[in-house]
């Protein structure tokens, strides 16, 4: 019966080490455009890059009925970070990634982007130059009806 026991304590305590994973080791969460993070609007999203090669993918779908602005901020520490944006429309056609201008040490504004109804806007973040550490950021989207 004691055997038992520490069999199973033994077999609880391999399967609860193997099974766990690091905080903030989530791989696939928004690494690229097909897993992007759905955005709700007005929510902050608090993540950071993990490494030289990270990159935090974001989508929103214009689903209103009406072409929207869109708008947003990111908020950044002691890295500088990228902001880079990307429609789809409806029919297909992509456009280039534009990127915000980004001011070290400063927050990252973007603002009057026309998301027309049924475009998919995508937003990445990206560590800009050498990889120093894991720095945090807030990332804001914001739209609004074109009236």
């Amino acid at each position: 019966m004691k055997f038992k026991k520490i069999l199973t304590v033994l077999f609880t305590s391999v399967l609860l080490l193997t099974f766990s994973s690091p905080a903030g080791a989530v791989t696939g969460l928004g690494d690229t455009k097909a897993t992007a993070i759905t955005l709700i609007p007005r929510t902050e999203y608090n993540l950071f890059i993990s490494n030289s090669t990270d990159q935090d993918w974001y989508s929103w779908k214009n689903n209103t009925g009406g072409a929207v602005y869109a708008s947003g901020f990111l908020n950044q520490g002691n890295v500088n970070h990228l902001v880079g944006f990307m429609i789809k429309y409806a029919d297909g056609f992509e456009t280039d990634m534009l990127y915000a201008m980004s001011k070290p040490h400063h927050s990252i504004h973007w603002n009057g982007f026309i998301i027309p109804n049924g475009a998919t806007v995508y937003l990445v973040v990206e560590q800009m130059g050498e990889f120093k550490m894991y720095e945090g950021y807030q990332l804001v989207f914001i739209n609004y009806p074109v009236d």
